[in-house]
């Protein structure tokens, strides 16, 4: 099976808070896993990049807007955008927002 569009995973339980993490990088081949802390009330504009993103919410709460579709994300959830998918992200709330994102190469 391959994914050819945006494939959101809404989580069925409430995550808890987890340790603050600023953005960290390492590399896996040709991808790369981030663990990054979005701060409260970052915005994002529309962009695409040339990789899959994977990207798992690990706390706080962000809403994507992949294409013209919207998706609240909160702890447990996960995004997966293709490449070249125009997308763009607000982090919700008052709290900051910290994400494990894995990118692919093509």
């Amino acid at each position: 099976m391959s994914i050819t569009k945006t494939l959101f995973i809404k989580s069925n339980h409430n995550g808890g808070e987890h340790s603050c993490f600023s953005q960290n990088t390492s590399s896996i081949g040709t991808s790369n896993v981030l663990l990054i802390e979005h701060s409260v009330g970052q915005v994002v504009d529309n962009h695409a990049h040339d990789e899959w993103h994977m990207i798992f919410i690990r706390s706080g709460k962000i809403q994507f807007t992949v294409l013209e579709t919207e998706y609240n994300a909160e702890p447990g959830d996960t995004l997966v955008i293709p490449p070249n998918t125009k997308h763009s992200f607000k982090v919700l709330g008052e709290k900051p927002c910290h994400t494990l994102c894995l990118t692919i190469n093509k």
